[in-house]
């Protein structure tokens, strides 16, 4: 048993480091998707509606895993 929580902590820290980078990289685009910086309203119109369901699946990924 002991064997299996080991394992099953690692595959649950394996999953959440790609998950934290994919995340930051969002957050990264949401910035720049500020209208002070970026002159693109197609990009932001588009990426104001990506940006929340692809941060809520992340964190719904991290709470299936925890």
């Amino acid at each position: 048993m002991a064997a299996i929580g080991e394992l099953a902590g690692g595959i649950a820290h394996e999953l959440n480091n790609p998950l934290a980078g994919i995340r930051i990289f969002i957050e990264g685009l949401i910035r720049k998707s500020e209208p002070e910086r970026t002159k693109d309203a197609e990009f932001r119109k588009e990426w104001g509606k990506i940006s929340p369901v692809l941060l809520r699946e992340i964190d719904r990924c991290r709470d299936i895993i925890q």
